[in-house]
């Protein structure tokens, strides 16, 4: 999977990439479905894969498994048959398995080599270069060897054959010296040979005077001075080096090539495919029925579902404030809008039943949200449009049959490198919105006042914001609609946005705190019907730690400029209880 990493790695010799499994989706009976694993990441065995699964499914942090089962042999290769249970999306649960198992791993790329002695980190471009002067360096080194070989021989052959072509005088020389070394010498004067032509004649055997050996020995010296002549050309041409180091590449590719054996495949094309359990999910619906089923996220970051008829007689836990929720069929999809504009989608059965203490599992893992992505609107179906608020003030509203469209992963919204959507809600034609902002800044509006756009836009000015201010909530204007601010001293200013007066789009609001000493800005806001809201305190010595318990809040609106209300706790978080 390439999200950049792969292009980054090749380029600066460091980098990062992740390897998913090679798997399929098949039907294991007439009512399951089943995720058939054939190909695993390096040096991860299919027996460390379903002791991880075992290990999720025994924390509660994975559900929709029937059974797991190694089918691996000699003869079929590896076959890991992951059984989803009855009505369970397979594609869906295998994207929570890439994110939560061995399916998928991160290899790190440091391509490091000698370069004139230092080891340096190299990109692939420059490894390339450096490989090739090597080759270079090599093809030289190996030319000057043969060449220095080849001329050797020359020498000798030249030497012999005018041994040959002087026989009658070569045998008078050797027949009238005394010793070896005399006849040597002799050699070397009269025929003015060099000591290893001479050394050669003194060594020849006299099958070398027959008309065959003569013709070798010819033969062999054209050849041998053929070779001299191309290496010579070959060192003198760095064009003809470069070609032989390509065509000995092309022939190390020949012989020893493999074609890929993994797929590379880039993260923007990756989208959420709809299971295929059309048939599986009628028979289901006939036999349960499209159940309503309530939906929510807790400030804490789980995502839960629950009957809205069920009673739950528990001690509110940290779980316990919610941070968004709306009612559903068990059969309609969920859909979620991040802080980074992507739409994303999970069916609402799909979604962990709160049950037995379980208060569902994390929404980062059941929206595969990247690292520090955050879900800022839950959506079900409506025929209402979604307004969508930036942080930096830009608004935009989204029909519902463009929502509809846009496909798991896809972008909502057009954001600027530095800004991020603060808030995603459903809001009417004829509906006001309230956008907050840090500094205590809230605008009331017209919801028509803000332009109908495509996904691909980017929106209008919604508020005008001061220097260094940004927007922390929004919402529909109903009736009870509440604002509620928690200072950067864990105060609370609660508001009843009819007290914010009406104004147009892009203007600046009004003031709706005003803020006692040492408090300078606002770090959330909560915009909703609070019925019972809770807030989540901050640990007593310590702003990075919240305690385990979270705290009723029940304070009334206050005038639109009255100061905020100092707890016996300090506030970080505010949201309705769950049950």
């Amino acid at each position: 999977m390439d999200d950049g990493a792969l292009r980054e790695a090749y380029q600066t010799g460091r980098g990062t990439i992740r390897i998913r499994a090679r798997a399929e989706i098949e039907n294991i009976t007439a009512r399951r479905q089943g995720i058939v694993v054939t190909e695993l990441p390096y040096a991860v065995g299919p027996e460390r894969v379903q002791g991880k699964i075992r290990e999720l499914i025994a924390a509660g942090k994975l559900d929709g498994i029937a059974a797991v089962v190694d089918l691996s042999d000699r003869n079929h290769g590896l076959r890991l048959v992951i059984e989803c249970k009855a009505g369970v999306g397979p594609h869906s649960l295998l994207e929570k398995l890439y994110r939560l198992t061995p399916l998928e791993e991160s290899f790190g790329i440091n391509n490091v080599a000698l370069v004139d002695g230092v080891p340096t980190t190299l990109g692939l471009y420059e490894l390339s270069k450096h490989f090739i002067d090597h080759r270079l360096d090599v093809i030289i080194r190996r030319a000057n060897y043969r060449l220095s070989k080849a001329q050797d021989r020359e020498h000798i052959l030249l030497g012999l054959l005018l041994a040959l072509d002087n026989i009658d005088e070569v045998i008078s020389i050797i027949r009238g010296s005394k010793d070896a070394a005399k006849a040597k010498a002799k050699l070397t004067k009269e025929l003015k040979l060099t000591d290893v032509q001479a050394t050669h004649i003194l060594d020849m055997q006299l099958r070398r005077l027959t008309a065959l050996e003569v013709d070798k020995l010819r033969s062999e010296l054209s050849e041998i001075q053929d070779d001299i002549a191309e290496l010579k050309k070959l060192l003198s041409s760095e064009t003809k080096q470069r070609n032989l180091v390509r065509d000995e590449i092309r022939d190390l590719v020949a012989r020893f090539g493999t074609s890929r054996r993994s797929t590379v495949v880039n993260v923007s094309d990756l989208v959420v495919i709809e299971d295929d359990v059309v048939e599986i999910e009628e028979e289901l619906f006939e036999e349960l029925g499209d159940q309503s089923t309530l939906i929510t996220l807790s400030t804490s970051g789980l995502l839960g579902r629950r009957s809205p008829e069920d009673e739950f007689k528990v001690k509110p836990g940290r779980h316990d404030v919610v941070a968004r929720s709306l009612e559903t069929s068990a059969y309609n999809p969920v859909l979620a809008i991040t802080d980074q504009g992507r739409v994303l989608a999970v069916k609402a059965r799909e979604v962990p039943e709160m049950v037995r203490g379980s208060r569902g599992a994390s929404v980062t893992e059941m929206f595969s949200l990247a690292r520090g992505e955050k879900v800022v609107g839950l959506f079900a179906d409506s025929d209402d449009p979604v307004v969508l608020v930036t942080r930096n003030g830009t608004a935009k509203r989204l029909d519902a049959d463009s929502l509809k469209s846009l496909r798991s992963g896809s972008s909502a919204i057009n954001l600027k490198a530095d800004d991020r959507l603060a808030s995603a809600f459903r809001c009417s034609e004829d509906t006001e919105v309230v956008i907050v902002a840090s500094d205590g800044q809230a605008l009331r509006t017209a919801s028509k006042g803000i332009s109908l756009q495509g996904p691909g836009a980017g929106g209008v000015a919604g508020m005008k914001l001061k220097p260094g201010s940004r927007i922390l909530a929004a919402g529909p204007v109903d009736f009870g609609t509440l604002i509620v601010l928690v200072s950067d001293e864990g105060a609370v200013k609660v508001t009843d946005a009819a007290e914010v007066p009406a104004k147009g789009r892009a203007t600046g609001g009004v003031r709706t705190v005003r803020w006692r000493d040492f408090e300078t800005t606002a770090t959330f806001a909560w915009v909703g019907r609070g019925q019972q809201l809770a807030a989540v305190a901050r640990a007593a010595g310590d702003d990075q730690k919240l305690e385990p318990v979270p705290e009723p809040l029940s304070l009334d609106p206050t005038k639109r400029d009255s100061q905020t209300v100092a707890l016996d706790y300090r506030v970080a978080l505010v949201g309705e209880y769950r049950f």
